[in-house]
């Protein structure tokens, strides 16, 4: 991680130099990147410095790089086991999303706040939250949302004991995941971390 921060973060006399927004970018992607280590508590540092540093001096689509910050924020806090921080952020990720015609970072919106209410036991909230991401995907046509949105849908209906719509989110799951593995290159490192994913809606 050492190394990558030092990429990142662009110090050294032999580093490319970058414009503002490549900048901003990268230090984003140092914040998700911890956040995929399990490095939660520096992962909220990092995103959160960005994000006031953003807001301080906004620059040309600063909008965009919000979105990805708050999806990044809101995974951080929840796997900290932080509720109100995550349902605080995804709050922030919905409004951000829904400002824009981005339908992608929408159904990503609306299926984060269905995970959190799911797990805060906010089951009326989490099924309301979720089928504005379903409708998102299935309306706009969005297959890079689509296997994570179906993915939750499977799991707060078996959560619901809906075993009916269960198995059919499951199985949409299933096909989207697969349509998307397919869709990348052969040996595209991605295939082999998407193929190690599966649902099992019978632990929900």
């Amino acid at each position: 991680m050492c190394s990558i921060e030092k990429r990142m973060r662009g110090g050294g006399a032999g580093d490319i130099a970058t414009l503002p927004g490549e900048g901003r970018t990268c230090q984003i992607l140092l914040g998700v990147a911890h956040a995929g280590l399990g490095n939660s508590k520096n992962a909220i540092r990092q995103l959160l410095q960005e994000e006031q540093e953003i807001l301080a001096q906004p620059i040309d689509f600063d909008w965009y790089r919000l979105l990805f910050l708050e999806w990044g924020l809101s995974n951080a806090h929840l796997m900290q086991g932080d509720l109100s921080n995550a349902r605080f952020r995804a709050a922030k990720f919905v409004e951000r999303a829904q400002a824009t015609d981005e339908m992608c970072w929408c159904a990503l919106a609306w299926e984060m706040s269905s995970r959190i209410a799911m797990l805060g036991e906010e089951d009326d909230l989490a099924l309301n939250s979720i089928m504005r991401a379903i409708d998102t995907v299935e309306s706009r046509h969005v297959p890079l949302a689509a296997w994570r949105v179906y993915h939750t849908a499977a799991t707060i209906y078996a959560k619901r004991g809906d075993m009916a719509q269960a198995h059919k989110y499951a199985e949409r799951f299933s096909l989207a995941h697969q349509s998307l593995i397919e869709s990348l290159p052969e040996q595209h490192q991605s295939r082999h971390t998407l193929g190690g994913l599966h649902l099992d809606i019978t632990s929900a």
